[in-house]
């Protein structure tokens, strides 16, 4: 009775590059040339939220993955996170802007780290989020987050490297685990 339940979710991920849903980080295989299809079936297959990870490499590139975003969240009736490619707070303007209830701040980046208090006090803490692709540093950042993030997901490449646990660190954020979405189309 005076146990704590502990919330981990699995979350779908769409990694957007060239507007196209590649499979991740390390392979910039196409599995969807429309991502929107690809949200539609996540959406349709019961997902209950859903990351969007931009993988842009130039300015064009992300205002045009900004603009596929923008459609995603017209199409789906679910949340969305949009992360990647956050280098200062218009970043996390336009990702909110295009319809998303969360920006996601890479922590492995000096820079978003940094960002963090600032675009927190800003848009209000419930629309930051942090992604995190080790344990070490949610663990290393934990008081940080907890201040100004609503939540923190760990991501979990599984076609790239193997099943990762996180350890239920929770104490009010809520953490989760992004994996790829499995599908080819």
């Amino acid at each position: 009775m005076g146990s704590v339940m502990k919330l981990k979710k699995v979350v779908p991920c769409i990694y957007l590059k060239n507007k196209t849903a590649i499979k991740g980080f390390k392979d910039d295989t196409v599995l969807y040339e429309n991502p929107v299809d690809l949200a539609l079936n996540l959406y349709h297959m019961g997902a209950e939220e859903l990351v969007v990870f931009d993988l842009s490499n130039t300015d064009q590139e992300h205002d045009e993955a900004l603009g596929v975003l923008r459609q995603i969240n017209r199409n789906i009736d679910i949340p969305v996170t949009g992360a990647g490619n956050i280098k200062r707070v218009e970043d996390v303007k336009k990702i909110i802007y295009a319809g998303c209830q969360r920006a996601a701040l890479n922590m492995a980046k000096q820079e978003n780290m940094e960002l963090l208090e600032e675009v927190s006090k800003r848009f209000g803490k419930e629309k930051i989020s942090a992604c995190a692709d080790a344990e070490d540093q949610i663990i290393a950042n934990f008081s940080q987050l907890e201040t100004y993030c609503s939540c923190v997901v760990l991501i979990n490449d599984i076609l790239c490297d193997g099943y990762k646990t996180l350890p239920l660190l929770q104490v009010q954020n809520e953490y989760s685990e992004i994996v790829p979405a499995p599908m080819e189309g």
